[in-house]
């Protein structure tokens, strides 16, 4: 017998109901920036509302294209340089050398515009609770400046 912990971090369902509206937007934005339009989309809510759910349900959709890669971080566990180091450990495929962020900015967008045909989506989770917040959000444009193929998507609890 094979347990699901429903409750960890990384559990998505299969099939989300009545969140057809809510995926479609998402999946709308996605398509903009695989045709290499540079967007940002903010989902906002009130807390267990299903934000993160049907976000990470799409996302994993997405992950599933070539060429596609989407980075989760949830800024609860974040502070901006590792949080940056995540995006740069993923997009270059080695551990940050102890590089100040805006090297590994420089750094991230040469292996981008190497891969020309790739699209990345940078999703933030408990964007308020991320300490600095703004220091990350500067360096994420510095990389959508540069690279045209990069989405944001920040996910934020109002209510």
């Amino acid at each position: 017998m094979v347990l699901i912990d429903v409750f960890a971090d990384n559990y998505v369902p299969e099939v989300i109901i009545d969140r057809e509206k809510e995926q479609e937007k998402i999946k709308e934005f996605l398509e903009d920036v695989l045709r290499g339009i540079c967007k940002v989309l903010c989902i906002y809510g009130k807390p267990g509302a299903g934000k993160t759910v049907v976000t990470k349900h799409v996302l994993n959709q997405f992950d599933e294209l070539e060429n596609a890669v989407s980075i989760y971080l949830s800024a609860s566990h974040l502070t901006p340089n590792p949080a940056l180091k995540e995006v740069y450990e993923i997009i270059c495929g080695e551990e940050e050398r102890r590089l100040p962020s805006p090297l590994m900015v420089r750094e991230i967008s040469k292996k981008l515009l190497k891969k020309r045909n790739c699209t990345i989506v940078v999703t933030l989770n408990n964007f308020d609770k991320m300490s600095g917040v703004e220091s990350f959000l500067w360096n994420i444009n510095n990389l959508m400046e540069n690279f045209p193929r990069i989405g944001f998507l920040n996910i934020d609890k109002r209510g």
